[in-house]
């Protein structure tokens, strides 16, 4: 199986860029991490750039495994809280080798798989409105504006009780299709437009190009960093 990317990251209309991401051979795979610094937090930038290397380096001679990739994720929390600096982040990670991908997350960066024109896993954010439309007290379509959707009930960093991460192993195919990307970028790019541009894309790049332009469209005063990583499995 072969793995083709494209990836970005951009301050919206932020002062600061507190979004990290990286990309790294590892265990004879790909490892892609999108990490989100919390704004209003000391050294958010710092917290999620310190998470993706934390991962990078826990995972740089390991072989793609779900509790492996787990461990990885509590093993940034402790290199974060160690800082004493009060910074969070969250953390969404996509380890794909051959036909197995294992997916690991802590707050409300996401992991998408597609396959045959739909929407074959998405990671379930760890904030109060997500739990809220779980449960059935909210429409799911008004996640994405609700005036709570920031707050989150894990993430990395916190000086309280260690992170529960929660993950999952997937099966990947020739023709599967990943995103990996920040709150900032699926907020304004809804499920429906991810499938849309995605009809049309012939590469990573053309994907990216495509729901980057309704992140530019939608001219929001207020956008948030946002990051985004595609990936190809041929």
């Amino acid at each position: 199986m072969e793995f083709i990317y494209a990836s970005y990251t951009d301050s919206g209309n932020r002062e600061n860029n507190e979004d990290s991401l990286g990309l790294f051979p590892s265990g004879g795979g790909l490892l892609a991490l999108v990490a989100d610094g919390l704004g209003g937090h000391a050294d958010g930038e710092v917290a999620s750039r310190l998470a993706v290397d934390s991962v990078r380096t826990e995972l740089e001679a390991a072989e793609p495994e779900e509790d492996t990739l787990a461990y990885a994720l509590i093993h940034a929390d402790t290199a974060i809280r160690d800082t004493r600096t009060g910074a969070l982040t969250t953390l969404a990670a996509l380890w794909l080798k051959d036909t197995l991908a294992v997916e690991a997350h802590v707050g409300d960066s996401r992991v998408y798989q597609f396959r045959d024109g739909r929407i074959l896993f998405q990671s379930v954010d760890h904030s109060l409105v997500q739990m809220a439309a779980l449960v059935g007290k909210l429409p799911p379509e008004e996640i994405r504006h609700h005036k709570d959707r920031n707050k989150l009930f894990r993430v990395l960093g916190e000086d309280s009780e260690e992170p529960k991460v929660d993950s999952a192993e997937l099966t990947v195919r020739p023709g599967d299709r990943f995103l990996i990307c920040s709150d900032g970028f699926w907020e304004p790019v809804t499920e429906e437009a991810m499938l849309r541009t995605l009809q049309d894309a012939q590469t990573p790049e053309g994907w990216l190009t495509a729901m980057r332009e309704i992140v530019t469209a939608a001219g929001d005063p207020k956008q948030d960093n946002n990051t985004a990583i595609c990936i190809f499995a041929d």
